[in-house]
């Protein structure tokens, strides 16, 4: 993996698609979950049963995403990490589907009590499936995505609102 592609073209390709993405919701919803399905070879969204199977799944030998993201929160100690940040993400992404249940299709009382505005939790998003996009084939995808978050909570901070990173002044 060529680290300055990794570091460089993809954070500013990332950067830019942030920057000028007004409605990051719509975004995730128009743009990132149709290439997704396009890039898994789906011809129909998921099911309401697969979606409510993601999130919430008790299997232990692979938990749902909202399992998941209360462990990792919990090991974070209220700090926005890659780990966190990509749980973060697959949250917003499963609950963003188009046939996610009901029950299930508002993230945003989940992720504030995380301590996470929506649109920190949806640039998170934006982040990890565009990397997801573009080095899904890798055998080692999910290192160069948590490479990618690292770099983005170190570098990005102007593009995220998350009251994590506000802890300390007057205004929070």
């Amino acid at each position: 993996m060529n680290e300055r592609l990794l570091s460089t073209e993809f954070y500013d390709a990332v950067i830019a698609i942030v920057g000028k993405t007004d409605d990051r919701k719509g975004y995730i919803q128009e743009t990132l979950i149709p290439k997704m399905d396009e890039r898994r070879g789906r011809v129909r969204p998921q099911t309401r049963e697969e979606i409510v199977k993601k999130l919430f799944s008790a299997d232990m030998t692979k938990p749902g995403e909202a399992v998941e993201i209360i462990e990792e929160a919990v090991r974070a100690k209220r700090k926005l990490t890659p780990e966190l940040a990509l749980e973060v993400a697959d949250v917003i992404y499963y609950m963003l589907q188009p046939n996610c249940p009901d029950f299930a299709n508002n993230p945003e009382p989940f992720i504030t009590g995380l301590g996470i505005d929506m649109e920190t939790a949806y640039t998170l998003c934006i982040v990890k499936y565009e990397a997801r996009l573009l080095y899904g084939s890798l055998s080692n995808f999910k290192e160069i995505e948590k490479k990618i978050m690292a770099r983005f909570l170190e570098k990005g901070k102007g593009l995220l609102t998350c009251s994590q990173e506000k802890e300390g002044k007057k205004d929070h």
